[in-house]
């Protein structure tokens, strides 16, 4: 009998392995068969639908798109994919307009402002832009509100209340919990401690976030002032007293141009591109646009556009971070490409481990030894993020941008209370060296431990600031007057000196291409890491990320709230971070 159910287990495990090796054969099949170009109507309008998050880099990746079947995690839209389609709808005769749906999405300020931008530009083809929207929020009208017609249903919802910083404090659930934290920091704006020390914002963080708001709520109002027709004051009246809260009084207010359902947008599309019925209408999309780009297989040289992404961490290959494994590779791989005469370094990164993000560091100064370099900033390029940006040749950011944060802090936690008073468990030890157990989880640290890590904090912070000054080609004294942890708009970083001009990928890209002696048309961009032919197995062997994927869509909304506990474990020891549990919505 056991026999026979060893011999039918086998069988039934040879059945399901052919079965998924099967699945993943076509996959990989279908992956890696050419894309033939999609046809484009005549009259045709290219649809942008927002309703997914935009992402830096879209992970088109085999694994990836099994692991989203397996978790029911959702893909997001490549922000350079979207603007170089944009630039080529400019380009296309048979492309007439752009229709805009605007649904809830999730992108920073500085995304929002490079695909305003392409927008703008989009424009001035003198093709049009229709737009439609059903709630729309500061971040969803602050793109809309470019296009020339807006429409919004008889029951659509506005939200246009002003922007806020809203941070997670948990002091009073450690006290409840008997936990005991021991922070260290060098930087008197180096906030990011203190979710776990306070319980409300410190007067040097109230500072510097309101200076942060401002500045993005100021570039939000000249945009839509500009493309509505209505002074910044009007609209800063309207936001300060949530004036406009549906359509009738977005009407009133020129804040739209149309109430009206998404057929009658269509209908209006319908008769601008001349057609009868909406159903004559021919939409494409971006991959579509894409799709007819042109051939760039006969240029040989390149920039090459490397991604970092997420928080820096010191270890493995997740792709939802940033470590030394998994970016260092892809410095090399450019570095030692001859065809690769430039590298943009596009960094979306609130920091993390300070030992990481040196090592990487170092590797950027190899890299830039060979070939230019420039650091084009996302959304977040602080702390960590702006020690590998200070080691390219050039540092390029939108103004709503969040970088600098140089500052240094070291986070350790006690559970010799929670252990004994909550659970009964109680500790002891037996060591050889005075500091054995520095830093132990199970007991507080004593006064000579303490400044022995407060020196090496200050340490690092001396390093930072030291190769910080060489980078940006300043005094330590002068770079100095705007560390100390503070965070900056790129609009006021370039004003002291942490980056060098104001702009977005598309301008990094030209900035190192001119420096790599490229001529315009005659180089194609390559994006790095190129993951197509990872094996598949990996599928396999990550369940770190498949984990995090199956959090993100159970919880959804109070996924956030757990990721800034579990950070817990990952923020032990030495860090450059930005102060980044906070939202601006």
């Amino acid at each position: 009998m056991n026999l026979f159910k060893i011999m039918l287990g086998t069988f039934l495990g040879l059945i399901i392995f052919c079965v998924v090796a099967v699945v993943i054969a076509l996959t990989i099949a279908g992956a890696s068969m050419v894309e033939s170009p999609a046809h484009i109507e005549s009259n045709s309008v290219f649809k942008i639908s927002l309703d997914k998050p935009i992402v830096e880099k879209e992970d088109n990746r085999v694994v990836t798109r099994l692991r989203r079947n397996i978790t029911g995690g959702e893909a997001g839209v490549g922000l350079y994919d979207l603007l170089e389609a944009i630039q080529l709808a400019k380009a296309n005769e048979s492309i007439k307009g752009i229709y805009l749906e605007v649904g809830i999405f999730e992108a920073g300020y500085s995304t929002l402002y490079e695909l305003r931008a392409a927008l703008e530009d989009f424009k001035k083809s003198g093709k049009f832009i229709y737009a439609y929207g059903e709630i729309l929020t500061e971040k969803s009208y602050y793109i809309s509100s470019v296009a020339d017609q807006l429409y919004m249903p008889e029951s659509g919802l506005i939200e246009l209340n002003g922007l806020k910083i809203e941070v997670l404090y948990f002091k009073n659930l450690f006290e409840k919990l008997d936990l005991k934290t021991e922070v260290f920091k060098a930087g008197e704006f180096k906030s990011a401690v203190e979710p776990y020390i306070s319980d409300h914002m410190s007067e040097n963080d109230r500072i510097q976030s309101k200076a942060l708001m401002e500045d993005l709520y100021n570039e939000f109002l000249d945009k839509v002032s500009a493309s509505r027709g209505i002074t910044k004051d009007k609209l800063f009246n309207i936001s300060d007293s949530m004036k406009v809260r549906n359509s009738d009084a977005a009407l009133s207010n020129k804040i739209i141009t149309n109430v009206g359902y998404l057929s009658d947008l269509k209908k209006a599309i319908a008769a601008k591109v001349g057609e009868k019925e909406v159903k004559d209408i021919h939409w494409c999309n971006y991959k579509s646009l894409l799709s007819n780009k042109p051939h760039e297989q006969e240029m040989t040289q390149s920039v090459a556009v490397i991604y970092a992404t997420g928080e820096i961490v010191q270890g493995g290959k997740n792709q939802n971070y940033i470590s030394p494994e998994n970016l260092i590779p892809e410095l090399r791989k450019a570095a030692e490409d001859d065809n690769i005469k430039a590298v943009v370094l596009r960094i979306n990164s609130p920091g993390g481990s300070a030992l990481a993000s040196d090592i990487i560091w170092n590797e950027i100064l190899q890299l830039k030894a060979k070939k230019p370099v420039v650091a084009s900033m996302s959304d977040v390029a602080a702390s960590g993020g702006y020690y590998m940006a200070m080691a390219c040749d050039k540092i390029v950011a939108t103004p709503n941008t969040i970088t600098g944060s140089i500052g240094v802090f070291g986070l350790f936690v006690h559970a010799e209370g929670f252990l004994q008073n909550k659970l009964g468990i109680t500790s002891d030890r037996e060591k050889i060296g005075r500091y054995a157990d520095i830093g132990s989880f199970s007991k507080s640290m004593n006064d000579d431990e303490r400044a022995i890590i407060q020196q090496e904090i200050e340490h690092i912070y001396g390093q930072f600031l030291s190769k910080a000054a060489k980078g940006r080609h300043q005094s330590v004294e002068e770079i100095g007057k705007h560390a100390g942890g503070r965070v900056w708009s790129g609009a006021d970083a370039i004003h002291v000196g942490l980056v060098d001009s104001l702009g977005g990928i598309n301008d990094a890209i030209a900035l190192a291409a001119q420096m790599g002696k490229l001529k315009a048309k005659e180089y194609k961009v390559e994006q790095l890491p190129n993951n197509d032919a990872e094996d598949f197995m990996e599928l396999f062997g990550g369940d770190e990320e498949v984990y995090e994927e199956k959090q993100k869509v159970m919880l959804r909304d109070f996924y956030p709230y757990l990721n800034v506990l579990q950070d817990m474990h990952r923020v032990k020891g030495i860090q450059t971070r930005l102060p980044y549990y906070f939202s601006i919505n």
